[in-house]
C-alpha cells in the first residue's frame, strides 16, 4: 500500500489510492482504526477498482482534530476528499465497525453515488484482527 499524504481545506489527511476501474470502493475504518488495517483486504481489490483508504482527523498522520467530530463532520471531509482527490462515483462504501454508521451517513445525502455499501462488524474466526 503506497501512502500518500494530500492537504486540504480542511486539513491534511493521510490515504492509499489506487486508480483502475469503476466503481471507486471506499474503505471506511472503526473508530480509531488506521489506514494500515486495510492491509488484507485492499491488495485483493486494487488490481480491479479503484479503492480509497484513509485516515480521519485526528488519527496517525492526519491532521489533529480541532472541533468535534461527528457523523455528519466526518461523512462531510469524506466528501470533500474524494472530491480533491479526483474519485468520480459511483462509490461502494465498505465500513469497519463504526465505519458503518459513517457510509450508511454518507449513502444517505449522495443515493445517485452510491452503488451500493456494506459494513462489516467482526473479523473471521481465527484472524489476528
Amino acid at each position: 500500500m503506497n501512502k500518500q499524504i494530500i492537504n486540504t481545506d480542511y486539513g491534511t489527511f493521510k490515504y492509499v489510492l489506487s486508480v483502475q476501474g469503476s466503481p471507486a470502493i471506499l474503505l471506511i475504518n472503526r473508530g480509531s482504526g488506521p489506514v494500515e488495517g486495510w492491509h488484507r483486504l485492499f491488495p485483493e481489490l486494487d488490481h480491479e477498482y479503484t479503492v480509497l483508504a484513509y485516515n480521519r482527523l485526528g488519527i496517525g498522520k492526519s491532521s489533529k482534530l480541532t472541533g468535534l467530530q461527528h457523523g455528519a463532520v466526518i461523512t462531510a471531509t469524506l466528501k470533500l476528499l474524494l472530491d480533491d482527490l479526483h474519485a468520480p462515483p459511483p462509490y461502494v462504501l465498505v465500513g469497519h465497525f463504526l465505519g458503518g454508521l459513517y457510509a450508511n451517513l454518507l449513502a444517505r445525502p449522495f443515493p445517485g453515488q452510491i452503488a451500493g455499501y456494506t459494513a462489516r462488524s467482526q473479523s473471521p474466526a481465527g484472524s489476528a484482527d
